[in-house]
């Protein structure tokens, strides 16, 4: 049910409206946990990432699975518009009842004209620098919102131009009076009930993106690829809970890529859901006799795909349960 009320709420960003479910949560958790889910695509493109943000200390009263949101878009973005082989630095600190974030890189930088605007929703200058990088344009928007809805606040500032940029979040420290230590709790046991793993490849960047957006507000940590053989370059220690294979991919199709992810060390007990913009009974058999446990036709509605993720996932727990896990 969590999950289908946060994918609901891409409707209520854009009302200006959202729901927050505030815990105490550590700044360095969140850090760490948003660092996970861009892994991949820091890997990809040969980043060095460094993370200066010690692990307590920096008590935060938010919702996690919306503020580990903020941060993953910050890296990602850190990611996407620095060129290969560039830094991103990321450190924290308090000062004056504030938690401050900076995630800096060296990358493609931001013009002076462009920074006014940089948070209002469809703003896409950094896309015509980088196209195959290109997103929705409401990434910064969204970022600007949930920050401002827990009491902070969110700037960027760049020298211009192939400078680099430094986004900078402030937000306010938890009280740690009376109480607030028996309530405070990490970010994990909300990520792992809400949560899981999954492995998104689809060639169609509008629908990479779209259902990368939907999947993370559910509080997913999810790796999306367009290219099927950067699926095949992940590490062997990322092991998905569920991978989501577009049938139509060029130059691997979606059975040759599930029969290799399959031979990967752990992969064992993924789930692998079918996505095809066919939804024949032929085209079903198929997909079903390949070894995927679904198919779902292009796009996914959102409350099916929810559906679907829930069963999986109470049916992985129903096993662990029968293993004594």
């Amino acid at each position: 049910m969590r999950l289908v009320d946060d994918l609901l709420d891409v409707a209520r960003i854009a009302r200006g409206k959202i729901e927050l479910r505030p815990e105490h949560v550590e700044l360095g958790r969140l850090v760490a946990l948003a660092v996970e889910a861009c892994a991949p695509l820091v890997a990809e493109r040969s980043h060095h990432l460094v993370t200066d943000v010690a692990p307590g200390g920096l008590l935060l009263h938010g919702d996690p699975v919306r503020l580990t949101q903020v941060l993953s878009n910050l890296l990602t973005n850190a990611a996407k518009y620095t060129n290969p082989g560039g830094r991103i630095h990321v450190r924290a600190w308090a000062v004056d009842g504030h938690a401050v974030l900076q995630v800096e890189d060296n990358g493609i930088g931001i013009s002076p004209t462009m920074l006014p605007r940089l948070f209002d929703k469809f703003v896409q200058e950094r896309q015509a620098l980088d196209r195959s990088r290109g997103g929705l344009g409401v990434g910064l928007a969204i970022v600007k919102e949930i920050v401002a809805l827990h009491g902070g606040t969110v700037t960027a500032r760049s020298g211009g131009l192939g400078h680099g940029s430094v986004f900078e979040l402030r937000l306010p420290l938890a009280d740690t009076g009376a109480g607030a230590g028996d309530g405070a709790v990490d970010a994990g046991p909300a990520r792992r009930r809400n949560g899981r793993k999954l492995l998104l490849v689809d060639d169609n960047a509008d629908v990479l993106d779209a259902m990368r957006a939907l999947l993370e507000l559910g509080g997913h940590a999810v790796t999306a690829l367009a290219d099927p053989h950067a699926a095949l370059e992940l590490p062997d220690d990322y092991v998905p809970d569920v991978a989501l294979l577009d049938i139509g991919l060029p130059g691997m199709n979606g059975y040759e890529l599930l029969a290799a992810l399959r031979a990967r060390p752990g992969c064992a007990d993924t789930d692998f859901i079918a996505l095809s913009g066919y939804g024949q009974p032929e085209d079903r058999a198929r997909s079903l006799g390949a070894g995927f446990c679904a198919h779902l036709v292009k796009p996914p509605a959102p409350p099916e795909l929810a559906a679907l993720l829930e069963t999986l996932a109470q049916r992985r727990a129903g096993e662990l349960a029968e293993d004594g896990v």
